[in-house]
């Protein structure tokens, strides 16, 4: 029987969630020469959906794909919670894939409130809701990092 080795990194990049994430410390191990990382799939998903409703950035295609599908909603589940009339636009800002999907501020507030339902979260800031409103998130600046230790 082989025995396989291991090691610790830090700040390991994974982008089995379709774009980016840094994982503070992760565990790898060699297999067949490769090494892989060794972590709980739901556990970093989950994480991944808080720290995309906590980053005040905004959304890819691949990031709203994603959400969408953490949320366990079709293209048009998600767009009638968010007030849409059609799967048509949340089809287009997925098509993005990783260039910035485009959404405007009031569909950002839209799917930040979808999520934050998901979440289960009762508390509602006015002011984060009408900055978002306004426009007033940035652009993205590198992989979004997520812990997932807890």
């Amino acid at each position: 029987m082989t025995k396989l080795s291991s090691k610790t990194v830090k700040n390991f990049v994974d982008r089995s969630m379709g774009f980016p994430i840094v994982l503070p410390e992760a565990e790898l191990r060699q297999v067949a020469g490769h090494w892989a990382a060794v972590f709980n799939q739901n556990r970093v998903a989950a994480a991944t959906f808080r720290a995309l409703f906590e980053a005040h950035v905004r959304y890819s295609g691949a990031q709203i794909q994603f959400i969408r599908g953490e949320m366990g909603l079709t293209q048009g589940g998600l767009a009638a919670l968010m007030g849409l009339d059609s799967h048509v636009q949340v089809s287009r800002w997925e098509k993005k894939r990783r260039e910035l999907a485009g959404i405007s501020p009031i569909h950002e507030a839209n799917l930040r409130l979808v999520m934050r339902s998901h979440l289960g979260l009762k508390t509602f800031s006015i002011q984060e809701h009408l900055k978002l409103l306004a426009g007033g998130i940035k652009d993205p600046r590198g992989p979004l990092v997520v812990d997932a230790t807890g």
